[in-house]
């Protein structure tokens, strides 16, 4: 069942016919054909198969063509846990959140960014869309094509102060919600 579209993908809900669970199915199209697009989702998955915390999403299965033969693979298919809506769906619904709700979220979010940055990683597109929440508001950061690692820098570092690695990354970020 289709449940969403992104920019670079399909989402849909599956059933894994090995455990019946249901998951999450990002496919994305000729994902070979451009570099740059490749390169993002070469990142978003590496990331995510590493990642295991509760407040982060995480890469259960890739999924190979029909077949199997690696000459058929021009779509990738990325499992993950299913997520009954996002952050902004819940924003824009009308549905009232209590300050409790609002507190819980943003403790989630505030979790998930703290083990990501621990971990060396800036994520470069928090925005509503990107914050997977369940019924029970239960929260997961998603999309992370845009990540950057960056491991901390030590302070005696030679270079202009505050720059950084920071300095390094593109300053022009696609998304509505940076700019």
């Amino acid at each position: 069942k289709k449940i969403g579209q992104g920019a670079y993908g399909l989402i849909c809900a599956a059933t894994d016919r090995a455990n019946g669970d249901t998951v999450a199915v990002k496919k994305i199209a000729n994902a070979f054909e451009d570099a740059i697009d490749c390169k993002r989702m070469l990142r978003e998955m590496r990331l995510l198969q590493h990642f295991k915390h509760e407040n982060v999403l995480c890469l259960k299965d890739i999924m190979m063509p029909n077949g199997g033969r690696i000459q058929d693979w021009k779509d990738v298919y990325l499992v993950t846990r299913l997520f009954d809506t996002n952050l902004h769906r819940v924003i824009y619904s009308g549905h009232a959140l209590t300050d409790a709700h609002i507190q819980y979220i943003l403790w989630q979010i505030f979790r998930a960014l703290r083990y990501l940055h621990a971990a060396g990683v800036v994520h470069r597109d928090m925005k509503p869309t990107n914050l997977l929440l369940n019924r029970d508001c239960e929260l997961a950061l998603a999309d992370f094509g845009l990540a950057r690692y960056m491991p901390q820098e030590p302070e005696d570092a030679p270079g202009k102060p505050g720059e950084g690695r920071a300095g390094l990354l593109t300053k022009y970020v696609v998304t509505r919600w940076y700019r």
